[in-house]
């Protein structure tokens, strides 16, 4: 099997099945090729994810298209722990539907897990979406987060998040402003 063939079936189709089909070859030996080739293996989640893995491609490309100069990590390794660099700065996206509160708080409410990312990120950045697929965005300093496991934040009340609102224009100027005071 000619390697420049899978690398560029990779390279148009994003999923291993799908090109050790169209190749006639086992996903493993895809995987193997492209692994040896130094081809990082990511996969498309808006194309082959489930409804969650589809919401957070698209923020993160929301994300991109906001603040121009950030480097998505996710093109270079499958679950990079940040998805982005912007100006030597580690930010972590995540996104969430409005979803009902618990009994004791009956409120719609966005929920963002950030177990895994609380302790390398200097920001998270949030996007809570709407019924309508507009969205607010909270952008929250990474060592304020540090020993939660997750953030919930009400559409509407009195929640400590609330504060750390920002407006998407707002988010390159930030991160330009944030890389000349750092310099």
């Amino acid at each position: 099997m000619e390697h420049d063939a899978v690398i560029d079936a990779y390279d148009r189709l994003r999923n291993l099945k799908l090109v050790g089909a169209e190749l006639g070859i086992k996903w493993q030996t895809v995987y193997t090729i492209l692994r040896r080739n130094n081809v990082p293996v990511v996969g498309d989640k808006i194309r082959y994810g489930s409804e969650t893995d589809r919401l957070a491609a698209t923020t993160e490309q929301e994300f991109k298209r906001l603040v121009p100069d950030a480097v998505s990590q996710n093109e270079f390794k499958y679950q990079a722990r940040i998805d982005f660099m912007v100006h030597g700065m580690r930010v972590d996206i995540k996104s969430s539907r409005l979803n009902r509160g618990m009994k004791n708080s009956p409120g719609l409410r966005w929920a963002f897990c950030i177990k895994k990312q609380e302790f390398c990120a200097d920001f998270i950045v949030c996007f809570g979406y709407l019924a309508d697929m507009n969205y607010r965005v909270f952008m929250l300093p990474g060592e304020m987060v540090q020993k939660y496991q997750s953030i919930a934040i009400g559409q509407e009340g009195r929640s400590k998040w609330l504060d750390f609102e920002v407006q998407p224009e707002e988010l390159a100027p930030f991160f330009k402003e944030a890389a000349s005071v750092a310099a």
